[in-house]
């Protein structure tokens, strides 16, 4: 079949599509890199071997929007999709593990035992938070970080006030449609408001002046 070179993010997302219940594996790389040009010959023999499986390769250079959206900083490296959800990731500079991942996902998606999304079709979108999160009145132990690692050891917590402003953005347009927050026994908030579509971090001043788009108590 070949390893098909993405050009835009419109490209990816059909070839995404296109894949539906087939295993894709999506290279990424940059041009004159040594380790890249090394694991080209071993995706193009990986692709004429195995047609149940698709390849397709992008350059972080000319699509700098799907590798931001997937916090793409060093290559090569081939990120692993079934039914358009990331599944996997692996360091491209080895071959032989690429391959040797390849055939583990490939034996995986033959008995039907990929991970699925957790609530309804859905999936977790904090892989797509942007780094630049900020949180009004967090203490120096336990910042707005700690709330966002799946880790019962970590929390958010409070300097001093009993209000908290959270400014989570995210490095790629989402629809968010369920909100998960753990609390340690009577901990939690009792309130919380949410506000979407804000370009910057907003102060309580602003946030009084404006409606919540919901309130959940």
């Amino acid at each position: 079949m070949g390893v098909k070179h993405i050009h835009t993010f419109s490209e990816f997302a059909s070839e995404l599509e296109a894949a539906k219940e087939k295993l894709l594996v999506a290279a990424f790389f940059t041009e004159k890199d040594e380790a890249c040009e090394n694991l080209a010959p071993v995706l193009d023999n990986l692709s004429n071997r195995h047609e149940e499986v698709k390849f397709c390769k992008i350059s972080i250079t000319e699509c700098k929007t799907i590798a931001n959206s997937y916090n793409i900083r060093n290559v090569p490296v081939c990120l692993f999709f079934y039914n358009a959800h990331k599944i996997d990731s692996v360091d491209g500079g080895n071959p032989q593990v690429v391959t040797e991942k390849v055939k583990e996902w490939m034996n995986t998606v033959k008995i039907k035992k990929v991970p699925k999304p957790s609530v309804g079709g859905f999936m977790d979108l904090t892989e797509y938070i942007d780094n630049d999160c900020e949180c009004l009145n967090e203490s120096d132990k336990h910042t707005i970080a700690d709330c966002l690692e799946d880790n019962d050891l970590k929390y958010l917590e409070s300097d001093c006030d009993e209000q908290l402003i959270l400014h989570i953005p995210f490095r790629v347009p989402v629809k968010l449609c369920y909100i998960a927050i753990k609390t340690h026994g009577n901990n939690g908030p009792k309130e919380v408001k949410l506000f979407n579509n804000q370009m910057y971090s907003m102060g309580f001043d602003e946030l009084t002046a404006i409606d919540a788009v919901q309130t959940l108590e």
